[in-house]
């Protein structure tokens, strides 16, 4: 039996080969690559907090007499490095699950769901990922794609080929009260206009072979489907429309 010896460097110096040792120019081009990505997250009114952004290895900060209140207190912009961080989370999840459907291994209403769950209005979930549900909704405030009985086909073509249509609801569960329930109807007039604007610039669902998607649009407007004293149940009809190409064999 041949013997041979294996020599593994010291796992510092490996990284210090590859400029991911510490303060090395790999941990500061993670840092900027990251600041710049936080860039549309930042509140912007004159620009300078924006512009102050500052990279070093293994930190990001910025650096005007505001930012940390900024940080901390803008109702909507606030907190933006943990919220761009979560939306990268977001976007790789979702690049992975795009993989999946090419191999044909998603449904359509799984599409679906994992594109509603990159809307930007829907609020983050501390412990589930994706936050968006397919045909379950959880007793405590959570969201949920359920699909609709409808005649699939828009238009068939003399070639085979077909417009169809998926018919679903995005349902949530919220707080039930005066303040809050005006919140939720926000949310659902701005998640349709969000739909619209998908449409509009053709950011829309990555299907599986054979399957394009045409148009995404909200049917109805948000709406209480059923409440009791602590939550109410809301729900908003949207459909889904995609172009078929007939399957040959």
């Amino acid at each position: 039996m041949a013997n041979f010896h294996l020599k593994i460097d010291p796992s510092d110096q490996i990284l210090l080969k590859r400029s991911l040792g510490k303060n090395g120019r790999g941990q500061l081009f993670f840092a900027s690559e990251f600041g710049r990505k936080c860039r549309p997250y930042v509140p912007e009114l004159s620009g300078r907090l924006r512009d102050s952004m500052r990279a070093e290895p293994g930190s990001v900060s910025w650096d005007t007499p505001y930012a940390r209140r900024q940080f901390y207190e803008h109702k909507s912009k606030g907190m933006w490095a943990e919220k761009c961080w979560q939306d990268q989370e977001k976007k790789h999840y979702f690049i992975h699950r795009k993989i999946l459907r090419r191999e044909g291994n998603m449904s359509i209403i799984e599409s679906i769901r994992d594109f509603i769950a990159t809307c930007p209005f829907i609020e983050e979930l501390d412990t589930m990922f994706p936050p968006v549900n397919v045909d379950k909704l959880e007793p405590e405030p959570s969201y949920s794609i359920e699909s609709v009985p409808s005649d699939p086909i828009v238009k068939r073509c003399i070639n085979g080929d077909s417009i169809r249509r998926v018919t679903f609801y995005l349902c949530s569960r919220n707080l039930y009260g005066a303040e809050e329930n005006l919140d939720t109807s926000q949310f659902y007039e701005s998640f349709a206009d969000w739909l619209e604007d998908c449409t509009r610039t053709k950011c829309l669902p990555a299907l599986g072979d054979g399957q394009t998607a045409r148009a995404i649009k909200a049917n109805t407007h948000g709406y209480i489907n059923d409440s009791e004293a602590t939550y109410a149940q809301y729900q908003i009809q949207c459909e889904l429309q995609y172009y078929q190409k007939r399957k040959v064999g």
